[in-house]
């Protein structure tokens, strides 16, 4: 998974560069800004305003969405990269899951982790501060060409 930093205010936007660029269709989080500000889904900062402007933003960019049920421990099949974690409490923040090797941590690429920090690595979120963040859940998928 590619680990993408963010540096000012679009962790969401990180998250879809991220994984654009994992799935071969690379878009740069400033290239999505652009995309979504069109539609003032996001401010020139690259701040997605809230979850519905993730999801209609998405649609502009290719990507389908699917709300999944939370769900703890996270089921394997989502190691592909797929889902993301959109916490909605005071934090509005944004993760991608990548695996969990531990019955109580799960390990995330996480675009604020060490951002100030010449380091790429992944995060590790404990359980309970996972639910802590009342997360949404969200599958990812590319559009099929028609």
């Amino acid at each position: 998974m590619t680990i993408i930093k963010n540096l000012d205010t679009y962790c969401v936007l990180a998250c879809l560069e991220s994984f654009l660029t994992d799935e071969g269709k690379p878009k740069s989080w400033k290239e999505i800004r652009d995309i979504f500000c069109l539609k003032n889904l996001c401010d020139r900062n690259g701040t997605v305003y809230n979850i519905d402007s993730f999801l209609v933003g998405c649609q502009l960019i290719g990507i389908d969405t699917e709300e999944i049920n939370f769900h703890y421990p996270i089921r394997e099949e989502f190691q592909d990269g797929s889902l993301f974690i959109l916490t909605t409490d005071v934090t509005n923040h944004c993760y991608r899951f990548y695996s969990q090797d531990e019955p109580t941590k799960i390990i995330v690429m996480d675009p604020d982790w060490k951002k100030t920090e010449d380091i790429r690595e992944f995060e590790y979120i404990d359980e309970d501060i996972l639910r802590q963040f009342k997360p949404r859940f969200i599958r990812l998928r590319l559009q099929r060409a028609t």
